[in-house]
C-alpha cells in the first residue's frame, strides 16, 4: 500500500480511538458523577444509555446525510460534533444538562465508526483490507484504554471534567489531520457525480499511483437503490434479517452493560475510582486481544465456529465476572479474562452478517440489524440501573444481563453466507 494509504488507515485509526474514549469516559467518571449529584443506579444508568442512545440516531440518520454531502464531509461534521459536546458535558451544572451533551456527543459517535469502517475498507488494497479494518476495529479499545490511564490522572489532579475537556483537546488536534488525510469516498464520487467529479477523481488516483482516466464511466443504476421496507422484510430474506437483528441487539446489550457498569460496579464494592478504572482499561485491552486472534485465525479456523466461541464465552465470563469474590487481583483478572470475549463478539458480527445477505439488500440490511443492536446498547446499561435500585445482588444482574448471549449465539444458526441452503455452523 502507498503512503497515502497507510495515512488514510493510520487516521482512521486515531479517531476510532478518540471515539473509543468518548463512548467510555462517562464510565470512568461515573463515580464522580454519582456523587456530585446524589445519583440513584437507574438515573446513572440513564446517563450511560443517554450517549449510546445518540449513536444509535447518529449511526440511522449518518447514511442519509452522507449519502447526500460526501463521507468526508460526514466525518469531518461528527468531529465537530465531538470536539463541541464534550466541552459541553464538562460545563453541565446539572445531570440533565450532562444527559443531553451526552446524546448530542453520541450523535458523532455513531455517524463517526460508519463512515470509518467504509473510507478504510474502499482504500485499502485487496491483500490488506482484512489487516486493515482489523487495525481500524482495534483503535476502538485501544484508545478507550489510554483514554483510561488519562483519566485516572486527570480524577487525581483535578476533576471529572477535565477528562471530558481532555477528549475536547484531542477532538480539536484531530480536526486538521482529518481534514487533510481523510479523501472523498470514490464510491459517492461516482454514484453522486457532484460538481468537477473527474477532477476530483483523477486527484484522488493520482496519489494512489494509478493513471489518469479521460471520462468517468456510464453511469448505471446501483444494486442498491431503491431497496424498499417491504423488499428488505419479505419471506426470501425475513429470517436473515431478523436473526442479525436480534444478533446484534443481544450482544451490544451486555457488551454495552459490562462497558458502561464495571468501573461503577467495582466502586460500589470498596475499590477505589482508579481501581475502576483499571478493571475497564484491562476489559478493553483484553479485548484489543481477542480481536488481534480473531484476526488470525478466523482463516484457519472458520469465522462461524469463532463466532460460536466468542459469544458463548462472553455470556460465561460475564456471568462469573458477577460471582467473583470481591478481591481487587481477582477482579481484574477476570475482567481481562471477559475483555477477550467482549470486543471479538461484535467483530465476528461485522464479518458475517454481510455475507448472509445478498447483494441487492446488503447495505441497507445490514444498516437496519446494525441500528436494531444500538437500541440493545443503550438498554444494557439502563436495565442494568433499574435491576441494581430493586435490590438485584452483583451475581443476578450479571447473569440476568449475560444470558443475551445464548440467544445472539442460537441466531447464528440463520447468519449463513446466502449459497447455504441449511442452517449450520461451519
Amino acid at each position: 500500500m502507498s503512503r497515502f494509504q497507510v495515512g488514510i488507515i493510520g487516521t482512521c485509526v486515531l479517531l476510532a480511538g478518540l471515539d473509543g474514549f468518548d463512548v467510555l469516559v462517562v464510565a470512568y467518571t461515573a463515580s464522580a458523577l454519582a456523587e456530585e449529584w446524589a445519583l440513584s443506579p437507574s438515573a446513572l444508568g440513564g446517563i450511560f444509555s443517554a450517549g449510546l442512545a445518540g449513536m444509535g440516531v447518529g449511526a440511522v440518520a449518518n447514511g442519509p446525510i452522507a449519502d447526500k454531502v460526501g463521507r468526508r464531509p460526514a466525518v469531518l461534521i461528527c468531529l465537530f460534533i465531538l470536539m463541541t459536546g464534550m466541552p459541553l458535558a464538562a460545563m453541565a451544572s446539572s445531570a440533565q444538562q450532562f444527559t443531553a451533551a451526552r446524546f448530542f456527543t453520541g450523535l458523532g459517535i455513531g455517524g463517526m465508526l460508519a463512515n470509518l469502517n467504509i473510507i478504510a475498507i474502499e482504500y485499502s488494497s485487496d491483500r490488506r483490507r482484512k489487516l486493515s479494518v482489523a487495525f481500524m476495529t482495534l483503535g476502538y479499545p485501544i484508545g478507550a484504554s489510554l483514554g483510561g490511564v488519562a483519566t485516572a490522572y486527570l480524577l487525581a489532579a483535578f476533576n471529572w471534567r477535565a477528562a471530558y475537556w481532555f477528549g475536547a483537546v484531542v477532538a480539536l488536534a484531530l480536526l486538521p489531520l482529518a481534514w487533510r488525510r481523510i479523501p472523498e469516498s470514490l464510491d459517492y464520487l461516482m454514484v453522486r457525480r457532484p460538481h468537477g467529479t473527474l477532477e476530483k477523481v483523477n486527484a484522488v488516483l493520482a496519489r494512489l499511483g494509478y493513471p489518469f482516466v479521460d471520462a468517468l464511466p456510464v453511469q448505471t443504476k446501483s444494486e442498491n437503490n431503491g431497496v424498499r421496507l417491504r423488499e428488505l422484510l419479505g419471506p426470501e430474506h425475513l429470517g436473515r434479517i431478523v436473526a442479525a437483528s436480534v444478533a446484534y441487539f443481544c450482544v451490544m446489550m451486555t457488551v454495552y452493560f459490562l462497558l458502561s457498569w464495571t468501573p461503577r460496579t467495582l466502586t460500589a464494592l470498596g475499590f477505589s475510582a482508579t481501581d475502576g478504572i483499571s478493571a475497564s482499561m484491562l476489559m478493553n485491552i483484553g479485548g484489543a486481544i481477542g480481536c488481534a486472534l480473531y484476526g488470525l485465525f478466523a482463516g484457519a479456523l472458520g469465522a462461524r465456529r469463532l463466532a460460536v466461541f466468542f459469544t458463548l464465552g462472553l455470556g460465561v465470563t460475564g456471568t462469573a465476572f458477577g460471582f467473583a469474590p470481591a478481591v481487587g487481583s481477582l477482579l481484574l483478572m477476570a475482567a481481562l479474562v471477559v475483555g477477550l470475549f467482549l470486543h471479538p463478539s461484535i467483530t465476528v458480527l461485522y464479518a458475517l452478517v454481510p455475507e448472509s445477505l445478498p447483494p441487492a439488500i446488503r447495505t441497507t440490511g445490514t444498516g437496519l440489524a446494525m441500528s436494531v443492536g444500538r437500541a440493545g446498547a443503550a438498554t444494557g446499561p439502563a436495565l442494568a440501573g433499574l435491576l441494581i435500585e430493586a435490590g438485584w445482588s452483583r451475581p443476578a444482574y450479571f447473569a440476568a444481563l449475560a444470558l443475551p448471549m445464548i440467544l445472539a449465539t442460537l441466531s447464528l444458526l440463520w447468519i449463513r453466507p446466502v449459497h447455504q441452503a441449511t442452517p449450520t455452523l461451519r
